[in-house]
C-alpha cells in the first residue's frame, strides 16, 4: 500500500521498474494535515522488494509505503508486456 500525493509519478516509476498492476483509490485525506492523498495498491514478490524501493526513491521518497506479507494471491498477478 502506497499513500502519495504524486500518484502519476509513482505509478510510472513502479511500472518502469516492475510490470505490476496497480489499483488507485482517489480522494483519500491525511488525518494530520487534512491534505489530499491517493492510495495505491500493488502486489510484488519478495524478489522485487529492492526494485520497489528504487522506484519509490525516484518517484516520491516522502510517500508512506506499507509492506505486508500475503498468504495467497488469487487472480491476475503479472502484467503483460506492452
Amino acid at each position: 500500500m502506497i499513500i502519495t500525493d504524486r500518484p502519476k509519478t509513482v505509478i510510472d516509476s513502479i511500472q518502469n521498474h516492475i510490470r505490476r498492476g496497480i489499483t488507485i483509490v482517489h480522494d483519500a485525506e491525511g488525518a494530520y494535515h487534512h491534505d489530499n492523498k491517493t492510495i495505491l495498491f500493488t502486489v510484488i514478490s519478495q524478489y522485487e522488494m529492492n526494485d520497489l524501493e528504487e522506484a519509490m526513491n525516484e518517484a516520491d521518497n516522502s510517500a508512506f509505503v506499507s509492506i505486508s506479507e500475503l498468504y495467497k494471491v488469487l487472480g491476475h498477478f503479472y502484467e503483460p508486456k506492452l
